[in-house]
């Protein structure tokens, strides 16, 4: 039986991740070190389990903070928002914005 504390999600009632539209979404980092199971070790138990599960994710999953938050159950946006940041903070991820500019020549 699984650990009731534990908070990672597993298959049992993790739903499937939805991947982006394309161009979006999570993309490898061309110079990652294969995984390995002590890579989020240093991390707050929160961070730790959400980082794990995003490294886990195919090429081009839509890591939104909306989306994390209806797929992983226990955590909010606002969970998710935070832990995002800190990993982001913490050199395990990085998050870009773009923009788009429309035709007329000024950004939307």
């Amino acid at each position: 039986m699984a650990d009731e504390n534990s908070s990672l999600p597993t298959a049992a009632y993790a739903a499937p991740h939805p991947l982006a539209k394309p161009g979006f979404g999570k993309r490898g980092a061309p110079d990652q070190r294969p995984r390995h199971a002590t890579d989020f070790d240093h991390l707050p138990r929160r961070e730790a389990s959400i980082a794990a599960y995003l490294d886990r994710l195919p090429e081009g999953a839509d890591v939104s903070v909306k989306t994390s938050a209806k797929v992983l159950p226990g955590y909010g946006q606002c969970a998710l928002r935070t832990a995002l940041r800190r990993l982001s903070d913490a050199g395990h991820l990085r998050r870009l914005t773009e923009t788009f500019i429309a035709s007329g020549g000024s950004p939307q």
